[in-house]
Order: C-alpha cells, then sequence, then structure tokens
C-alpha cells in the first residue's frame, strides 16, 4: 500500500495540468570536454609556429586619438608637431608576458613609422611623446629609434595602421634587426593582436 501512494505522488509531480506528463530522462546529458590550446613553445617544437595567427580577441582593443579609419591630427605628423600619440589598451589575455607597439604605412609597404617592444604587461596606457621605462624603443624604417609621424607625398593619403601585440614569451631579436624583421617575428609570436587604423593627406 505505501508503494502504491509513493507511485501516485511521483505521477502527480510530473503532471503539468495541460494532460501531459513530463518523463525524467532516461540517461544524464552528454559531457563535452575540450582540450586545452597548445602553447608558443609546444607549437615551436612541432615546427608549426609560422603559421601561429595574431588574431584580435574577444575585450582585447586599443584606443587612440583617431577613431578607426578617421583622419590623424597633423599634430602626430611631419606636418605638425611630429610627436607620438597617446595610445591605451585593455587588459591583455591571460599569459602576456610583454607587448610591442607598432605604426605601419599600409599604403607604403608596410614602411614602419614606429616599433616598440617590452612593454610591461601591467601597464594600461602610453602617454603622448612618451615611453613607459621597461620599453625597449627600436629603429623604425626610416633608421629613427623613435617615432615618425605620417608623412605621405603631397597629395596623397595614406592608411595607418597601429598595432599593440601581446607575447607570452620575451621577443629575442638584436637591437641591430631591421625593423621589417622585427614585425614579423611579433606577428608570429603574439598570442593576441588589438589594432586600429587611420588616415593622414597632405
Amino acid at each position: 500500500m505505501v508503494a502504491l501512494a509513493a507511485s501516485i505522488v511521483v505521477l502527480a509531480a510530473c503532471d503539468t495540468g495541460d494532460g501531459k506528463e513530463l518523463r525524467p530522462p532516461t540517461q544524464p546529458a552528454p559531457t563535452t570536454t575540450v582540450a586545452p590550446d597548445p602553447t608558443v613553445e609546444e607549437l615551436d617544437e612541432l615546427g608549426a609556429i609560422d603559421t601561429l595567427p595574431a588574431e584580435p580577441v574577444t575585450g582585447f582593443q586599443v584606443v587612440t586619438p583617431w577613431a578607426p579609419l578617421a583622419p590623424i591630427d597633423p599634430r602626430y605628423s611631419c606636418d605638425g608637431d611630429d610627436v607620438s600619440p597617446s595610445i591605451s589598451w585593455s587588459v591583455p589575455p591571460d599569459g602576456t608576458v610583454e607587448l610591442a607597439v607598432v605604426l605601419r604605412d599600409l599604403d607604403a609597404d608596410g614602411l614602419v613609422h614606429w616599433l616598440v617592444t617590452g612593454i610591461d604587461p601591467s601597464f594600461g596606457a602610453i602617454p603622448e611623446g612618451a615611453i613607459p621605462g621597461s620599453a625597449v624603443v627600436r629603429t623604425n624604417s626610416f633608421g629613427v629609434a623613435g617615432w615618425s609621424g605620417p608623412c605621405p607625398p603631397a597629395g596623397e593619403e595614406h592608411e595607418y595602421f597601429l598595432t599593440v601585440y601581446a607575447l607570452n614569451r620575451t621577443l629575442e631579436a638584436a637591437d641591430d634587426t631591421p625593423a621589417d624583421e622585427v614585425v614579423d617575428l611579433l606577428e608570429r609570436l603574439a598570442i593576441a593582436a588589438a589594432d586600429r587604423s587611420g588616415t593622414f593627406a597632405r
């Protein structure tokens, strides 16, 4: 009699009131196990480092004085004070060991105007005309260890691409490594990148 009463209670609990009964699942829901992404070191050992992309990740962004694809203030160009802009970025991905910043002219075969590496990831910004103390200011495509602002030929408008790279290991490149080679290395080793384009015409 007790067993019969218990059965009635269970059936009542499964009654939705509309004439239908909710049946309990016959087996637990399946679970999915996701393997962790390989590290840069593991990819390097497999010879796959050259295929490692520098893709932006959700939440990692860079902010510049100009809006995306908007004109860059002449203050930062060769027609103005030719001073480096203040830039900031959001929190980089976990595992970031250092950051690097690059400004390239996309309409001049990627000419490097600014190349700074070794930035401590605890920094979230670079002030105008300044560089964090831990950073390494490398020689750009003009042979200048510093900022060389936008300076396209008269009558031309060029697009400039500023990128912040997040690395999960220290960049190893000699001080005299050409700027384009350093950028190629950053592209290969970055675990994430945030970028912003701007234009300038004279």
